[in-house]
């Protein structure tokens, strides 16, 4: 099944085995990969890093970390789906009943960054499920910014729901490896 969370066998009202399929993506990498040891996984974002991390040290790889929130689209914006609203600026205003106390803006979360070295190398982008993609399409998009000359993205289960399948095709990713599909097609490979 692959857990997300080994302590979620307890919620089960049968026995469960938290059958892991990192081996079966570690084999991938070594056998699969030309040339995976000038490799780095990469964590799409922090909530990610300790999977990462996991990987890179069974691989004997760098680790770089994305961090930070992907620009909305201005049609996010337009429609009402930005949440929360927009910052509107405000002055402070001495005659109001909060005499004394300063008007702050709401705190604004960095742009995507990434924390490692991708330059000149292949990045592995490693997560446990791949559902709308995405957040995936914007990391591959970064990664290539930042020089990463191949891109791949390997995940325990794939969803693949709306329009994953057509984003990933579109996105600078050469390679998607799933174990678990739930799609109408039995994709388990897609090259691009």
């Amino acid at each position: 099944m692959d857990l997300p969370q080994k302590e979620i066998q307890g919620f089960f009202d049968v026995p469960v085995d938290n059958l892991r399929a990192s081996s079966f993506l570690l084999n991938y990498v070594r056998t699969s990969i030309p040339d995976y040891t000038n490799a780095v996984i990469v964590a799409k974002n922090p909530g990610t890093a300790k999977r990462a991390q996991s990987f890179a040290e069974r691989l004997r790889l760098g680790l770089a970390v994305i961090h930070g929130v992907q620009k909305e689209a201005e049609s996010d914006e337009v429609d009402g789906r930005h949440s929360p609203p927009p910052i509107i600026s405000r002055t402070y205003d001495p005659s109001s009943e909060f005499e004394g106390v300063p008007v702050m803006a709401a705190k604004e979360k960095p742009p995507m960054n990434i924390v490692g070295d991708v330059g000149g190398r292949i990045a592995i982008i490693v997560d446990d499920i791949i559902d709308d993609a995405e957040t995936f399409v914007a990391a591959a998009e970064l990664l290539k910014e930042r020089g990463a000359y191949k891109i791949y993205v390997m995940a325990t289960h794939g969803l693949l729901s709306a329009d994953a399948p057509r984003l990933l095709e579109q996105a600078p990713i050469d390679e998607v490896n799933t174990k678990y599909i739930r799609y109408q097609e039995p994709i388990i490979i897609c090259s691009v």
